[in-house]
C-alpha cells in the first residue's frame, strides 16, 4: 500500500506502509475452556493462566484441596499436552481436552452436559472451531 504524505511537509513523498499480521497467541479454544470448567468435583479446582504469553496458556488442576497442582495442561497447536506436576511425567498428547482430562490418573471427568451442544460443535466447519 502506498500513501501520499501531507504535501505541506518538507519530507512529503510516497511512503510504503507494511502490514504486520499479529501471531495468534497460543491458548485454549472455547471448547477447551468449557471442558475445563466442567472438570472436578468437591475439593477440586482449576486455575487457568489468562496471559498466555509467550509460552501459551496453562491450566493447573488441583485435587483434594491440595495447595499444589496435581496436573498441568497446555495447548500446543492442535494438540493438548498433559503432565503430572509432582513427578513431571508426561501423561501424553491428546486431540481433545476431554481425552486429556480422561487420561489424568484418578481424575473424574463428568459426562457432557448437553450432547446436542457437542453434536452441534462437531458439525461446525473447522474454520469456526478455532
Amino acid at each position: 500500500m502506498t500513501m501520499q504524505l501531507d504535501a505541506g511537509r518538507p519530507d512529503a513523498g510516497p511512503a510504503q506502509v507494511i502490514r504486520f499480521q499479529p501471531r495468534p497467541a497460543p491458548g485454549f479454544t472455547s471448547p477447551d475452556l468449557i471442558e475445563l470448567s466442567n472438570w472436578g468435583g468437591p475439593g477440586q479446582r482449576v486455575e487457568i493462566d489468562q496471559a498466555g504469553e509467550p509460552l501459551g496458556q496453562f491450566a493447573m488442576l488441583f485435587r483434594g484441596g491440595a495447595p499444589w497442582a496435581s496436573w498441568a495442561i497446555s495447548r500446543e497447536g492442535a494438540m493438548i499436552l498433559a503432565w503430572d506436576c509432582v513427578s513431571l511425567a508426561d501423561i501424553g498428547r491428546f486431540e481433545t481436552m476431554r481425552a486429556a482430562l480422561q487420561a489424568l490418573p484418578g481424575a473424574e471427568v463428568p459426562a457432557l452436559r448437553s450432547r446436542t451442544l457437542a453434536q452441534r460443535w462437531a458439525a461446525c466447519p473447522d474454520s469456526l472451531q478455532g
